[in-house]
């Protein structure tokens, strides 16, 4: 696997990404310590949707195969909470979902740390992307996300 985006820790900025909805954060009380981390980005819940997305497009062209690898936790989320990992080949005219991770499908606990990884076929002819982390927490709760990644091969 190649590195297309490095790792976004979330330390102290959202990095290469930016915050769609007002409920988006750098959180510096949860956040993975094993990783030597210091901050991570908070997406609270209450609301339809809010995100978090890459703000340019990056350079795929020469992968045939994608993967986006990142940790989560979530706190006081409940049955029903979900996020999608989107991806956008047309510079964010549309999006697709390339994995839907739901509250007791995927994620059982709250406050617990969980690895993910997700691999799916670069789109026929795509020769760049934006990558989009979209939450839908009808809860009162909040999810948290550390070091997101996406590498080709």
């Amino acid at each position: 696997w190649y590195q297309v985006i490095p790792v976004q820790t979330f330390d102290k900025s959202l990095g290469a990404f930016q915050a769609s909805g007002t409920l988006v954060k750098i959180n510096t009380k949860v956040f993975m310590k094993a990783l030597g981390s210091v901050g991570s980005v908070q997406i609270k819940g209450n609301t339809a949707t809010s995100q978090i997305q890459t703000g340019g497009t990056y350079f795929v062209g020469n992968y045939s195969q994608l993967q986006v690898s990142f940790w989560y936790q979530s706190v006081s989320t409940s049955v029903g909470d979900r996020f999608t990992v989107q991806i956008s080949s047309d510079n964010g005219v549309s999006w697709s979902i390339v994995r839907q991770f739901s509250r007791n499908t995927d994620w059982t606990s709250n406050s617990v740390w969980y690895n993910a990884s997700v691999q799916f076929a670069k789109p026929a002819a795509a020769q760049s992307i934006r990558l989009r982390i979209a939450t839908s927490i009808l809860s009162s709760g909040s999810l948290y996300f550390e070091n997101v990644s996406l590498d080709g091969q």
